[in-house]
């Protein structure tokens, strides 16, 4: 695990923020955001779902906060894409940090009292011990 004190920017190109729709991503891509800024690194929103949406206004409702998401990124100047992946949480993301060469991911953490979402204490561990690249853990506020 990382903290963003000890981050050295010029070796970040791609930052990975996992997203499930149980979580408020604003922290975490906040962090991101400040190291992408200082080092040019592309942000990427990875909308991790274990089942495809059963109902269109599920689907619909994911885009629309992820698109918000990438609204508010793209009056930065930092570039930025939505990705989607359906299957285990840890497998997608480690799957994804390995094919698309992702330097760092940030991942929201929930508190130990909301520990069945998707980002639990537990997820945080299993990607930290297999990821090959830098962890940051943000916490729900």
């Amino acid at each position: 695990m990382t903290n963003f004190d000890s981050v050295v920017p010029q070796s970040i190109s791609k930052i990975l923020i996992p997203y499930d729709d149980a979580l408020t991503i604003e922290p975490a891509y906040r962090s991101a955001l400040s190291v992408a800024q200082s080092s040019a690194a592309e942000l990427v929103l990875l909308c991790v779902q274990d089942k495809p949406a059963v109902q269109i206004k599920d689907a619909q409702d994911r885009y629309s906060t992820l698109r918000g998401l990438q609204a508010k990124l793209q009056q930065c100047p930092v570039p930025c894409k939505i990705e989607s992946a359906y299957g285990s949480v840890v497998d997608c993301v480690l799957q994804y940090t390995h094919d698309h060469a992702v330097d760092m991911i940030v991942m929201p953490v929930a508190r130990v009292e909301e520990a069945d979402k998707v980002c639990s204490e537990s997820f945080v561990q299993r990607v930290q011990k297999i990821a090959q690249c830098e962890t940051v853990i943000v916490e729900q506020i």
